[in-house]
């Protein structure tokens, strides 16, 4: 090989490169509950993640280098497989989602009742079990208890959709493999009357693991205005197939809570939940306080939810549709936030 043929070479390998990283496609995360760099699809350099537990720093991630660099202390126990049983212990390092909890909630938004379940008026709760081994894979999905019409498999075949990573349990130097439940409920109201599960003709046992969140499929219904003739004592059941959402979504909530909130009190800290009604044009009414944290927290929830811009209302069938919402306002340490 000659050498001009050699510097040809090097030449058109040099000009690759550089168009190669002309074209690289890198994204910034950040937000609440993580931040990063993501460079051509895979996240890259230190990731730091961040539990709704007042969005506190839970994980540290350095990916480039495959490196754990920091994971928020927890001295709870946890259920662990050692010595040929499964045993609850305290541990040197606890299994955890390499991620912030708060994707279990984002992929919980993805559940849908199913058709059969809702026509039927399926209700009631039931657990998902699942071991995480010891190299951090989560497997053996079961779910127990399970209430029918399709809402167990609903229910997984969302968590499928979680990546499969977890740092495992460890103890003595030792990597373990824990399990885990997740209670999962679904709930209906019907016009107004809420439905009551149907008694179970076989219940069996929780086993010994360790409960994450628990997940709520709430549905709500209404008599639909028909010209058609109906029964007096049937009615016609809707769906909000969507639910309602703040403008810009999640993260532009807890900026609005975070950015409007006032403290009444800032040597108080904790909970205070608010229902409210998001009606067909996004107003909000039927401001109701229904954890109170005192007169005065109430007053400032009342008005935080007031304030509030229109939301995007709930639909069923591509129409909107009036829906009672939900929302949880911590304050602490001047940190407030909503989920």
């Amino acid at each position: 090989m000659t050498l001009r043929l050699l510097i040809r070479i090097k030449s058109l390998f040099l000009l690759f490169i550089v168009q190669s990283s002309a074209f690289a496609q890198s994204e910034v995360v950040d937000t609440d509950y993580e931040k990063g760099n993501i460079l051509n699809g895979y996240k890259e350099g230190i990731w730091e993640y961040y539990d709704a537990d007042f969005w506190q720093l839970a994980l540290k991630i350095d990916y480039s280098k495959g490196n754990l660099l920091y994971q928020k202390p927890d001295t709870s126990t946890y259920v662990v497989y050692l010595d040929g049983e499964w045993k609850k212990m305290k541990l040197d390092q606890t299994p955890r989602y390499i991620g912030s909890m708060h994707d279990f909630v984002l992929v919980s938004n993805k559940i849908r009742y199913p058709v059969k379940a809702r026509n039927r008026q399926t209700v009631g709760s039931f657990n998902i079990i699942f071991e995480v081994d010891s190299l951090g894979k989560a497997g053996e999905f079961k779910v127990l208890n399970d209430i029918g019409d399709g809402c167990g498999e609903e229910a997984l075949d969302k968590l499928f959709e979680l990546p499969n990573y977890w740092i495992p349990a460890k103890l003595n130097g030792q990597n373990l493999a824990s399990r885990f439940t997740i209670p999962i409920t679904f709930s209906m109201v019907d016009d107004g009357r809420t439905i009551k599960p149907r008694k179970k003709s076989i219940v069996s046992e929780i086993p010994i693991a360790k409960a994450l969140d628990e997940i709520t499929v709430s549905l709500v219904g209404v008599r639909r205005e028909s010209n058609i003739s109906i029964p007096q004592n049937q009615s016609v059941y809707q769906v909000t197939m969507e639910m309602p959402k703040f403008p810009g979504g999640t993260d532009s909530l807890y900026k609005y809570l975070s950015e409007n909130v006032q403290s009444p009190d800032e040597s108080v800290q904790g909970k205070s939940k608010v229902k409210f009604d998001v009606d067909v044009d996004g107003s909000l009414d039927n401001i109701e306080i229904i954890k109170s944290l005192g007169p005065a927290f109430d007053l400032e929830v009342t008005r935080l939810i007031s304030n509030m811009p229109n939301w995007i209302p709930g639909t069923q069938n591509g129409r909107s549709i009036k829906t009672s919402m939900k929302l949880s306002v911590d304050f602490k340490n001047k940190h407030v936030r909503g989920k």
